[in-house]
């Protein structure tokens, strides 16, 4: 995540006016947790993050990634040319905050984040079969 971060600090602080640091492209930054966090703490839902995010007036959205990667999610953020340097510090920091409370089990953060969750078979969206059971798939965008 330390790379990311730079990065992020960087784009920030760069002169925007100066044409020889634009780079064509969407304004997204996607991130997950790393296969290290997600085998050191598997109790943690990746998608409870979007739910404490929001909390704190973040709109972070967890998406699966397309079939044959379904099983990867990831997190997204919009970063308007306008933000300020300080805006992108305070979202990292609900970021951290957000993560480090969910490595506590049992934390009041992990029972805010499942509260919004329904049980399974509530949930809306196109189902997939696997081997084991029938897992509800929830799509929030649609393909360009």
């Amino acid at each position: 995540m330390t790379s990311a971060i730079g990065h992020a600090l960087e784009a920030a602080t760069t002169d925007t006016e100066d044409p020889q640091y634009y780079r064509r492209g969407l304004p997204v930054v996607s991130f997950r947790f790393s296969d290290e966090f997600q085998q050191e703490y598997p109790w943690v839902k990746q998608e409870w993050m979007q739910t404490l995010l929001r909390i704190k007036q973040w709109i972070v959205p967890n998406y699966a990634l397309p079939p044959d990667a379904e099983k990867i999610e990831i997190l997204r953020v919009v970063v308007r040319e306008n933000v300020s340097v300080e805006l992108i510090h305070k979202l990292i920091e609900d970021i951290v905050e957000a993560t480090q409370s969910l490595m506590k089990k049992g934390s009041e953060a992990m029972l805010l984040a499942t509260v919004s969750e329904k049980p399974e078979e509530e949930k809306p969206g196109p189902q997939r079969k696997d081997s084991l059971s029938v897992i509800p798939q929830v799509v929030y965008s649609k393909p360009c």
